[in-house]
């Protein structure tokens, strides 16, 4: 009986590894095609559509859908990790940057939030010295 227990357990912690494992590999790819997506891009305001927690509401995996639009076509953003867990809703707006080689890549910059009319010219021109970096949110 001891003998089954331990099996079970080993079974139990090899289980929770290779998930571990998986969380790991997909994070860090995620995590490095949106870093890519800054070396070359354009920028855009990106509405909120969607903001919710897949379970309950302080999940580890908040997702957000988005969308933006670039020379008149319209995009839609997915973000299923490294969403903020607070501060967003519904509507909200912030700036996105696209892909110039695929507009339909992109990534939304959450400490970059349009509150007022001017915010999306006064960011663009800060961009032009300090050139906005990645944030990753847990």
């Amino acid at each position: 009986m001891n003998e089954i227990k331990w099996k079970i357990q080993d079974y139990i912690v090899f289980l929770l590894t290779i998930g571990f494992l998986a969380y790991l590999i997909v994070s860090i790819v995620l995590d490095r095609d949106e870093k890519k997506i800054l070396d070359d891009c354009g920028f855009a305001i990106g509405t909120v559509r969607i903001y919710a927690h897949s379970m309950g509401s302080r999940s580890p995996n908040p997702y957000l859908i988005y969308k933006y639009s670039v020379d008149g076509t319209e995009f839609e953003g997915k973000k299923h990790s490294f969403v903020p867990h607070e501060g967003v809703k519904r509507g909200d707006r912030f700036i996105v940057a696209y892909s110039n080689r695929k507009e339909k890549n992109s990534v939304m910059l959450f400490q970059y939030p349009i509150k007022q009319k001017g915010d999306f010219d006064n960011y663009l021109e800060e961009f032009k010295d300090n050139p906005p970096q990645y944030r990753r949110y847990k």
